[in-house]
């Protein structure tokens, strides 16, 4: 037995241990900063993100206006409104925000009208070029090209033709030496893409100078080969870390001019020119009726889908046929974004909420969300 001393002696040093390993946790360095912008106020948040998957809200800085798209680099995040300003944050030490820049994109081109916006923006993978699309009409749009200075101003490099047709997010491959967006039209003067056949994909490669800028490479009409009365059309998109880009083909029944529930998911490899073995016997069809958010996660090996009150997650396997693995995820919220950070934490932005799932390619589970009131965009920047 030992003496009364000793069993006190032992119990205070455990006690010292249990509060510094909980001191230790509650202030390790977080994983990944999630950025998230809403209106009504127009501000965009800060939440710190532990190893574990839990928030800590890090900062709220006020926008001059709601920021409809998040892009982030590890020094920057960069906002864009519905008339092509585009406001520069800094990220400080603790991942708060200060804005330090604003770039109206739509003055470098003449005869630009903001009704002719997009809310788009993208970095390349090095975090020192910015990219965004402008119009002057319906049928005239340019991909706009900025360095990132090192104080967070937007140097402009020059404007390629942008495809009316294709004004996707943009997507980087082969390490940022090209840049990939697609999109559908239709043949018929006057014709909905959306309810009649005759619809042509375009899928459209830039390709990344030594200064950033995109030159216009060419377009590919090129869709998977779709079952004998079905055509399909181009939508939203995602690239993985290598040469692959994964696109989410609406289907259409030309004969009734309906469009099929689902949507049927190709891969593509891009070096230049996209070239695809997918077809309508290798491709699965999304269980989420109308996708509005797609992503591949860092490792590339899974593919994210959401939409309508749901998702589901799919392996992604390179050039070969994406497959099924989660099935239909029901959330009941409107997926508006899907993010991932690098330590298998998968985000969700819905109607009213950031949503966070450990997943890996074997298994998932849901963790505690974090509530937010008329979100619009976000993004991720993970710090390991």
């Amino acid at each position: 037995m030992l003496p009364r001393v000793v069993v006190s002696l032992a119990a205070t040093f455990a006690m010292v241990a249990a509060i510094a390993q909980n001191s230790m946790s509650a202030n390790a360095a977080p994983v990944a900063y999630a950025f998230v912008s809403t209106g009504n106020p127009n501000n965009v948040y800060t939440l710190a993100v532990s190893s574990t998957g839990s928030f800590t809200h890090v900062g709220t800085t006020s926008s001059p206006t709601t920021i409809y798209h998040l892009s982030v680099t590890r020094q920057f995040v960069f906002g864009i409104d519905n008339a092509s300003n585009i406001y520069t944050y800094s990220i400080d030490s603790a991942g708060a925000l200060t804005l330090v820049a604003t770039t109206n994109a739509g003055k470098y081109v003449s005869g630009y009208s903001s009704q002719y916006s997009i809310p788009l923006t993208q970095v390349d993978p090095a975090g020192a070029t910015l990219y965004t699309a402008v119009g002057t009409s319906q049928s005239k749009w340019y991909l706009e090209s900025f360095k990132i200075e090192t104080n967070g101003e937007l140097q402009f490099l020059g404007t390629s033709d942008a495809d009316p047709n294709a004004l996707s997010q943009i997507r980087f491959v082969q390490g940022g030496q090209y840049a990939f967006m697609d999109g559908c039209y239709n043949t018929d003067p006057g014709a909905s893409f959306t309810t009649d056949s005759n619809d042509i994909s375009d899928l459209v490669v830039y390709q990344r100078e030594s200064n950033g800028f995109l030159t216009w490479v060419g377009t590919s009409n090129d869709p998977p080969a779709a079952q004998d009365g079905y055509e399909y059309c181009a939508g939203i998109n995602a690239s993985d870390p290598t040469d692959h880009v994964a696109i989410g083909f609406t289907i259409f029944n030309p004969s009734g001019d309906d469009v099929e529930p689902g949507t049927a998911l190709g891969t593509y490899t891009v070096k230049g020119t996209p070239a695809t073995t997918s077809d309508y016997k290798n491709m699965p069809v999304t269980s989420v009726w109308m996708p509005t958010a797609m992503s591949i996660d860092p490792t590339g090996q899974l593919l994210a889908v959401g939409g309508d009150g749901n998702f589901e997650v799919f392996h992604f396997n390179g050039a070969n046929p994406i497959t099924k693995y989660t099935g239909l995820v029901e959330s009941n919220n409107s997926e508006r974004a899907i993010a991932w950070d690098k330590n298998s934490h998968m985000y969700m932005l819905t109607s009213h909420s950031v949503d966070i799932y450990e997943m890996t390619p074997t298994s998932y589970t849901e963790l505690k969300p974090w509530e937010f009131t008329d979100p619009y965009s976000m993004n991720v920047l993970s710090l390991q």
